[in-house]
């Protein structure tokens, strides 16, 4: 069964200005009830919010809010004007009235400006309140959909404080549960199917009590929920991690199901379990190296690998995350493996990692460094 994270809704406090600077939006310390937890889609102007919200939405039924609009309708005016006539110390004021409005609605795509991320107000009301997605487009491609455009933004005159804005706001998107890579050459369609295939929300109506694609979601009356911490965020050790590194059975059948397929290369020798000698150690799932250039050696053991595999695959398990582990197969490709396939069994998706950035194919036949491995067998 497919775990998807059930958030619940805490009323942040109305008149109080977080003071924390550090108040992130990656990882709320605490949420609901509410089965369908809001979806905040961050980044900098020029991003995609406005077109790949409505998308989004569509894709998982819910309605979708542009908050600049929502916040003219309010005004009586566009926020050019509003920042002209009272500055945009009112227009932020305005901003974070009007997000905490929304947050407190029914369950939405809720896109904010780009700059609603700076007021730590704002940032700790999107954590209590919903998952963060940050699209995360280049500063070249919003600059030239800025000047492009023709929409009059008071606060992007020219690509110099274009440039500065987004290096000073970048740290702050990065807090954001999930990043999507932008490239210009994506639909806002296809934007917002890999937010849901990264969400792991199946595209229809609700997450929570409904069936669909064959699996039951859990009811909040049946358990507790929990908000499930990033890796990075977590203390070594804790039973957490510990429950979050623990294979599931899926998990091992479909590695059991690869090694299967790659034992038949006689070329090659498939490692399963090894850790590598990167950071404290990183251990795929399996790793893959030329035959000729592994052998064991009995006096001497190793307990971090220091030769790097030339393929190294992931199976996601029932206690993990598409997110952390294609964050590890960008480690890993750093560290000198030539390509990560990190498995999605709960969508039947491949995602190949190479220098060159993420590639997702569907349940098929793939093939990377002259080893392939049939995926409709294992998915069938």
């Amino acid at each position: 069964m497919l775990e998807v994270p059930l958030l619940t809704y805490i009323e942040p406090e109305m008149d109080t200005e977080i003071s924390n600077p550090q108040s992130g939006i990656r990882n709320p310390e605490s949420a609901i009830r509410n089965p369908q937890p809001h979806i905040f889609l961050v980044g900098f102007m020029a991003c995609g919010k406005s077109t790949v919200g409505p998308v989004l939405a569509t894709k998982l039924n819910r309605p979708f809010i542009d908050l600049d609009r929502l916040i003219e309708a309010k005004v009586g005016c566009t926020i050019a004007e509003l920042i002209a006539r009272d500055g945009e110390e009112w227009f932020r004021q305005v901003e974070t009235e009007t997000l905490r409005e929304s947050a407190q609605g029914e369950s939405a795509v809720i896109a904010p400006g780009g700059g609603a991320i700076m007021r730590a107000e704002n940032r700790d009301l999107m954590a209590r309140s919903g998952v963060t997605v940050w699209l995360d487009a280049p500063v070249e491609l919003c600059w030239r959909r800025i000047r492009l455009g023709g929409a009059v933004r008071p606060l992007a005159p020219d690509e110099e404080t274009v440039r500065a804005r987004h290096q000073h706001r970048r740290p702050l998107y990065q807090q954001a549960t999930l990043r999507i890579s932008i490239v210009e050459s994506q639909s806002p369609e296809e934007i917002a199917a890999d937010v849901v295939d990264r969400l792991r929300v199946p595209s229809c109506p609700g997450w929570v009590g409904v069936k669909c694609h064959g699996m039951n979601f859990p009811s909040p009356k049946d358990e507790k929920s929990e908000v499930k911490m990033p890796a990075e965020l977590e203390e070594p050790g804790t039973e957490r991690e510990e429950e979050r590194e623990m294979p599931s059975f899926n998990h091992s059948y479909i590695c059991a199901d690869i090694l299967e397929q790659l034992y038949e290369n006689k070329t090659i020798k498939a490692l399963p379990e090894l850790t590598l000698e990167i950071g404290k150690g990183l251990t795929p799932d399996i790793s893959i190296y030329p035959k000729e250039k592994v052998a064991p050696n009995f006096l001497k053991d190793y307990l971090k690998y220091p030769e790097m595999p030339m393929l190294a695959i992931e199976v996601i398990s029932a206690t993990q995350n598409i997110q952390d582990l294609l964050e590890k197969a960008e480690v890993l490709i750093a560290h000198g493996i030539k390509t990560v396939w990190t498995i999605e069994p709960f969508t039947n998706t491949i995602f190949v990692t190479t220098g060159s950035g993420v590639k997702k194919f569907p349940s098929q036949e793939i093939e990377s460094e002259g080893i392939r491995v049939d995926f409709k067998k294992i998915f069938r």
